[in-house]
């Protein structure tokens, strides 16, 4: 490598590293938090990672691929049969073929993908996504200059390698604006091929074309930041505030035995902080308002002599606010553009609004069973403890 090209790249990363200072004292985010109490599952309590039930992708796919590449390098695409074979004959062995597929695909198509809920609503939040996400100007630049690219075989590997991550971030159905960082690796690969040809020219144009495109993502991450209050979810999730005083409470008063539920609760990680073992392997709120059944799950465990040591819940004025919020869709067309644009809801809830009556039964079932031992707040957000009686009160 000449040494233009190290000094090049040498930047480029001391400058990813840069742009990543702001966010390393966040507190673990949502799904950070459920991967990492998977993990701790599997290292600590040796379950196995098919059967802890916490996932809906294939564990480890990325180092079967790395594995196949290195051992049969990038052309042998065995680097697409191979691996879905291996897990499959894995995952079939270890769950049975059924449950195999349900929790790797099944799942997702059938409760929360865009083959469930209106059109309307995955192109609307497709639109606001790809926009809030900064995709857009990506994806302008590179069909502006699509046509300087050699159609070659390494063309059409990073196309159908884009096609396939956009499916990926399609069938969850939820578009969320931080699933489009899987389209980055071959998007960068392209524009970066693009970007050198226009650069040939040396027409300002496609000069200052390149730098406006390329520039506006960061200045609108900035602008979005500024506008939440801070860098990470401590600005304007509560429950990033919650989580450590709930953590700090239950490791002053559960023994390492203890296992704990946290009812809707918005953040996985107080597991994984607390070391402590879920109830139940529902962790996002998601699975109970999606899947109504779960909910008469939780309240048959909690009469039963496995109930769990601790629970943790929002109010039930809050809880019930939570499932209408993520459920319900109200008011005229211009009402619900807006709730679609800028709310949680998601059209994935099945048979609502039979969850709210649900969730009333939940609480008036725990009393009979748990006492409240404390309550801890963040702004407008309250979060009630239970402790399991000792001496049952039906």
């Amino acid at each position: 490598m000449k040494l233009n090209n190290k000094k090049w790249l040498l930047s480029i990363i001391l400058f990813s590293i840069l742009i990543r200072i702001p966010y390393f004292n966040c507190p673990l985010f949502m799904d950070e938090g459920e991967y990492a109490y998977q993990a701790y599952l599997w290292l600590n309590e040796g379950i196995n990672f098919y059967k802890s039930h916490f996932f809906n992708m294939l564990p480890g796919f990325p180092l079967i691929y790395a594995f196949i590449f290195k051992t049969f390098g990038p052309k042998a695409l065995l680097g697409l049969i191979l691996p879905i074979f291996s897990c499959f004959i894995y995952g079939s062995f270890s769950l049975g073929i059924k449950d195999f597929f349900y929790y790797t695909i099944f799942c997702r198509l059938n409760n929360a993908s865009i083959f469930c809920g209106p059109w309307w609503y995955h192109f609307l939040r497709f639109l606001r996504s790809i926009i809030k996400s900064g995709i857009i100007y990506l994806i302008i630049l590179l069909i502006l200059g699509i046509r300087f690219i050699k159609k070659e075989f390494v063309f059409y590997f990073l196309i159908f390698y884009l096609f396939f991550n956009f499916l990926g971030i399609s069938l969850g159905g939820s578009w969320y604006d931080h699933y489009y960082a899987q389209l980055l690796p071959p998007l960068c690969i392209l524009l970066g091929w693009e970007i050198f040809y226009l650069l040939q020219s040396k027409k300002m144009i496609n000069i200052l074309v390149i730098f406006i495109l390329l520039i506006l993502p960061f200045f609108q991450y900035v602008l979005l930041s500024l506008h939440f209050g801070g860098f990470c979810c401590k600005s304007f999730y509560p429950e990033c505030n919650l989580t450590p005083k709930i953590v700090s409470y239950l490791e002053k008063n559960c023994n390492n035995a203890s296992e704990i539920y946290a009812f809707l609760y918005s953040d996985p990680s107080i597991y994984f902080l607390s070391k402590k073992k879920s109830a139940l392997p529902y962790l996002f709120k998601s699975a109970f308002l999606f899947y109504p059944e779960h909910i008469k799950e939780f309240t048959k465990l909690i009469k039963s002599s496995k109930r769990p040591d601790y629970l943790i819940t929002y109010s039930e004025a809050e809880s019930i606010i939570i499932a209408n919020r993520v459920c319900e869709l109200k008011g005229n067309i211009f009402d619900k553009i807006q709730t679609v644009l800028y709310g949680d809801f998601r059209p994935f809830c099945k048979d609502y609004p039979i969850q709210i009556s649900l969730i009333k039964q939940v609480f008036k079932t725990i009393p009979k069973y748990y006492m409240q031992v404390d309550n801890i707040s963040f702004r407008d957000t309250i979060t009630n403890i239970w402790k399991k009686k000792t001496e049952e009160k039906n």
